[in-house]
């Protein structure tokens, strides 16, 4: 059974249809790829990153009802340095995800590469650097991000990041 969520933002309205065999098709394919890495990780750590994983996902796909459904009601999205003139933040499931679905549409051709990934506890930790363009100037840009995930209860609480970017700024801005 399908459900169909529809969210608006600033730049659209957008149906979602959420598979739910999609979904379980996905998990069935990421655990034994974890796994094999990271025997020794424990059970809840390791579906914290799959459920990262998932969310992220869902959120590239557009199905923002089920990548809600993997947050507290009482998520915080945060960005620290400069990428906050950039991306926006907030406290609050509907406004993480307005803020999450805003920042996503502000760019394309991303090509995310990780760099790191830690899983202690309720935290994830993700090091990575990505490129991309920005969809208003059609410019480049290229950076260094950390984005530090908690969870409670097995859902996202907490996503605090932080990147290099000054090369993000420089293809926001209008062409003079």
């Amino acid at each position: 059974m399908r459900q169909t969520f529809e969210i608006q933002d600033d730049f659209r309205i957008t149906e979602v249809r959420i598979d739910p065999e999609s979904t379980k098709r996905y998990v069935d394919a990421v655990r034994p790829v974890y796994k094999r890495g990271h025997e020794s990780e424990s059970e809840k750590e390791f579906w914290h990153v799959t459920c990262l994983q998932q969310t992220i996902q869902a959120l590239i796909e557009k199905n923002y009802e089920w990548a809600s459904s993997q947050m507290t009601e009482d998520v915080e999205l945060e960005f620290l340095g400069g990428v906050g003139e950039v991306f926006y933040g907030g406290k609050g499931k509907q406004a993480v995800m307005q803020a999450a679905i805003r920042n996503y549409a502000l760019l394309e051709v991303q090509k995310p590469e990780l760099i790191s990934l830690v899983a202690k506890g309720d935290v994830v930790v993700v090091v990575a650097k990505e490129s991309g363009k920005v969809c208003a100037t059609q410019r480049e840009y290229e950076l260094h991000f950390i984005q530090h995930f908690t969870f409670c209860d097995g859902k996202i609480a907490k996503i605090f990041g932080f990147c290099d970017s000054q090369s993000l700024i420089d293809a926001v801005k209008p062409v003079a």
